[in-house]
């Protein structure tokens, strides 16, 4: 079993947190042998239903990540989630040939108005579930090119049940200025985005 850091082990407030990818052959039943593993320690945030009690941010996430899964939205798949004392694991599939959304623009230019339609699609499934995504940046919005570019979101850590979805596209515009006008006409015609508009 190889590992390899995604990203650099990094300080979260009082804890620490570490994103890395493992090849292996311990899951076979998800039909991928590649997985992410993130794991953190003292990693909390406090629920609005319950101020005074801490959830450790990839409980949160696996959360998530299976509702969303639910709701037919793309995201990955969790295989296990570990949690024991001040230490909590969360092991998901592993997105292969997946690129950030900007390099997917900048890499297949005669797909630009599909693959926005299909981050309009389902940034739509996401909110018309009652789901939040919380930080709709461009890196946590993948696109394969493998699969009729098929886009999925990740890293929910920030991922709530809310009905405030113009907070979400909000952050998505202003974390995405560089996207011309005809792209966000594009991005509005996503099948399932529904009712909602940007500003």
């Amino acid at each position: 079993m190889t590992q390899s850091f995604l990203k650099e082990p990094n300080l979260r407030g009082e804890g620490t947190s570490k994103v890395s990818s493992r090849a292996g052959d311990s899951w076979p039943e998800v039909g991928c042998n590649d997985v992410i593993v993130k794991v953190q320690n003292d990693c909390y945030c406090r629920p609005l239903w319950n101020w005074g009690r801490r959830t450790p941010l990839v409980r949160r996430e696996m959360r998530a990540l299976l509702g969303c899964r639910k709701a037919g939205v793309h995201v990955p798949l969790v295989i296990e989630y570990r949690e024991t004392h001040h230490r909590a694991e969360l092991i998901t599939t592993f997105i292969p040939n997946a690129l950030d959304l900007d390099v997917a623009l900048e890499r297949f230019p005669a797909q630009r108005s599909k693959i926005l339609n299909n981050v309009g699609g389902e940034i739509g499934k996401l909110h018309n579930a009652r789901w939040t995504h919380g930080a709709l940046y461009r890196t946590h919005i993948v696109v394969c090119p493998d699969c009729a570019f098929r886009v999925y979101l990740i890293d929910l850590e920030k991922g709530r049940r809310s009905v405030r979805a113009a907070r979400d596209l909000a952050r998505f515009e202003r974390h995405n200025g560089y996207l011309t006008e005809q792209d966000w006409t594009d991005f509005r015609q996503g099948p399932a985005l529904g009712r909602q508009r940007l500003n």
